[in-house]
């Protein structure tokens, strides 16, 4: 992968009010789970979520001096790969949509492009019916 600058505080800030966002945004157990599997530390979970994943990033930022840990995060967040079973599928779709649209609004200003996006194969008869809606 190839080292993406390190992001300032405030367009660190700016995307993870975004992916952190309480209406459209993960869930403080979904922001948990991806940082763990990135084995990045959630030392601050009392705090809000936005702040919370704020802290965690920054600090892994200035550990290492590039920015890759974000945009890892936002493609995590937004892997099709996390709702496989189809259960949270519809809920997925717009969430991914809203943080795809908003996360791309934040790193066009850096010039930093979002890989496109991967079609997904339905798993079974129903979901590709709810597909198909």
């Amino acid at each position: 992968m190839q080292r993406i600058p390190c992001f300032s505080p405030s367009h660190l800030e700016a995307a993870c009010k975004v992916l952190a966002d309480t209406t459209n945004g993960l869930k403080g157990d979904e922001i948990g789970y991806i940082l763990a599997d990135m084995h990045i530390p959630d030392q601050d979970q009392g705090m809000t979520k936005w702040n919370r994943l704020f802290n965690a990033l920054a600090i892994v930022q200035n550990k290492h001096q590039v920015g890759n840990h974000l945009i890892m995060f936002i493609n995590r967040a937004m892997s099709p790969v996390r709702y496989a079973d189809g259960t949270l599928w519809k809920s997925h779709q717009r969430k991914t949509r809203i943080l795809r649209t908003r996360s791309i609004q934040i790193l066009r200003r850096l010039k930093i492009r979002m890989p496109p996006k991967q079609p997904r194969e339905p798993n079974d008869r129903s979901e590709a019916e709810d597909l198909s809606l």
